[in-house]
């Protein structure tokens, strides 16, 4: 099996009607990458779009991640388990890739 990891960009969450902020990202997103670490450490082929503020990673299997400009992730970074979504918050034009290893001490 593939491990792989999905990740897609947003440039900002849904403002309800009155102008209140709610934790939903505004769809559709800027960009989706898809990242394949079935044979190590992996990384999103492209940095993060400049106006990307939030990321959503899903996964299908436990691994452990990192966000940087050049990302090395190791099994003591940021651990996710299988079917895991998590949404994060990036720095604006900073050129990011989130890069993923699998951890199968956690799961």
């Amino acid at each position: 099996m593939a491990l792989l990891a999905t990740v897609s960009e947003y440039q900002s969450i849904l403002l309800m009607v009155g102008g209140q902020p709610i934790q939903i990202a505004l769809e559709p997103p800027l960009a989706e990458q898809v990242v394949d670490f079935t044979g190590g450490a992996a990384s999103t082929q492209n940095p993060f779009n400049d106006a990307t503020s939030i990321i959503r990673i899903k996964v299908n299997a436990p691994c452990s991640l990192q966000v940087a400009t050049a990302p090395s992730p190791t099994t003591s970074m940021q651990p996710m388990g299988t079917s895991d979504i998590e949404f994060k918050g990036v720095a604006v034009g900073q050129r990011l890739k989130v890069g993923f290893v699998s951890n199968t001490n956690y799961a």
